[in-house]
């Protein structure tokens, strides 16, 4: 793979940006993820409100578990899965020499950082293997949401801070 893919995804990841327009509404899911349910899209801006190839892509699935997906030029480049806590996963046998458990159970993110070698120099493109569990004190959606934010440089307004998933299924 060439590094111009991999050089714009960190250049996307670390340049402030906006979520654009209002809050999107969940409808049914056309991709089907750990039993979603629903999903809404929300593009990204940069700084001065241009609309770029970046999207957050939200998942919710039953019982209060969903996925926030980032998205850049069609691809997943950062991942936060909130799953059940008995639900565990192992990361692959490099994640060690990041200083990540070898298995991750609950709540958990699949950041760039951790996958860009993966993806630069691994025979699977665009897989996010490797994965590291959210701080104990994320307990909710909107934590959850706003803590994504802070890691990708995504500044949210109160408004968008607010935004929720579907309640009649939260």
């Amino acid at each position: 793979m060439s590094d111009a893919p991999v050089d714009l995804v960190d250049r996307f990841l670390a340049e402030p940006k906006r979520l654009y327009g209002e809050p999107p509404q969940f409808g049914p899911t056309v991709f089907q993820r750990r039993g979603s349910i629903s999903e809404a899209q929300w593009p990204v801006s940069d700084a001065d409100g241009i609309v770029t190839q970046g999207s957050l892509r939200f998942f919710h699935c039953i019982a209060r578990q969903f996925t926030i997906a980032v998205i850049f030029s069609g691809q997943c480049v950062a991942r936060l899965d909130f799953v059940d806590h008995a639900e565990c996963h192992s990361n692959p046998h490099w994640a060690d020499s990041l200083g990540l458990e070898p298995l991750v159970c609950g709540p958990h993110i699949h950041r760039w950082s951790d996958n860009r070698g993966c993806i630069m120099f691994g025979e699977r493109k665009w897989e996010l293997p490797c994965r590291a569990a959210l701080p104990t004190q994320i307990r909710r959606f909107q934590q959850a949401f706003a803590w994504l934010a802070d890691e990708i440089n995504l500044e949210l307004t109160p408004d968008q801070r607010a935004f929720e998933l579907p309640q009649q299924l939260a």
